[in-house]
Parts: C-alpha cells; sequence; structure tokens
C-alpha cells in the first residue's frame, strides 16, 4: 500500500539529518501509519534545530500546532530548510523548485484513498 501524504512529509523531515533519523525513525511505523510523538518529543538530546523540525513533521501529521513553528525557523540550516519545503510540498501534492532545481518529484503524490484512518494522526494527549 502507497503512504499518505502524513507519512511521505514526516519521512522527508525524519531523514533530513544522521541526528532526526536517529531519533525519529524507530518510532515511526510506517507499515501502520502510526508514530509514536511522546519519546520523539522527551529525548533529551533533542537540539533546538532538530525540535523545530520534529515541530513541523508533527504540525503535517496532525494538522494541529502545538506552538508556533515559525518561531523556531531560524534555527534551522539551509539544508534542513530545504527538507522542510520539500516536506511541505509532500504534504501540500505540489511540485516546488529552489533556484531551478525540483526538491520535490511530482510523481510522488499520493492518493488521498489510500490514507489509514485519520485516527492515526491524533495529537498527543495533553
Amino acid at each position: 500500500m502507497a503512504q499518505s501524504k502524513y507519512m511521505k512529509a514526516v519521512l522527508t523531515i525524519a531523514t533530513a539529518s544522521l541526528h532526526t533519523k536517529k531519533l525519529m525513525l524507530t518510532h515511526i511505523d510506517v507499515e501502520n501509519e502510526s508514530i509514536n510523538w511522546e519519546p520523539i518529543f522527551s529525548d533529551p538530546a533533542i537540539t533546538s534545530g532538530t525540535r523545530a523540525l520534529v515541530m513541523w513533521a508533527y504540525s503535517l501529521w496532525t494538522n494541529e500546532i502545538r506552538i508556533n513553528p515559525f518561531d523556531s525557523v531560524h534555527s534551522l540550516d539551509d539544508s534542513h530548510r530545504r527538507k522542510l519545503l520539500e516536506a511541505i510540498s509532500v504534504w501540500l501534492e505540489v511540485p516546488v523548485s529552489i533556484h531551478g532545481q525540483s526538491v520535490h518529484n511530482s510523481s510522488a503524490t499520493c492518493n488521498q484513498s489510500q490514507d489509514k484512518s485519520v485516527k492515526n494522526r491524533t495529537s498527543l494527549k495533553e
């Protein structure tokens, strides 16, 4: 089964760096379209830049904003900003280019009818 645009967007962010891979990928169940966010957010080694990426991933996954993710974008380096833009373009299902280079392959769009139930994308318990 194809991955939903939500999962593709989160995976784009999760693969932004070795640190985000290590932090996020063990808590993502691609097959069942579920993510255990609690250990990701509570990791003591999370940096401000990584936290910004994780907040964006969470926002794209749940359509919910816990804090303003724009407040911490300044802590991202250029490569992470590109990954974030790529993740947003995947989520919006629109191709985006930076300086003439495509950052999102239009063939990567997914069929929304293949999305798993929205219950897997629910927010954290407060």
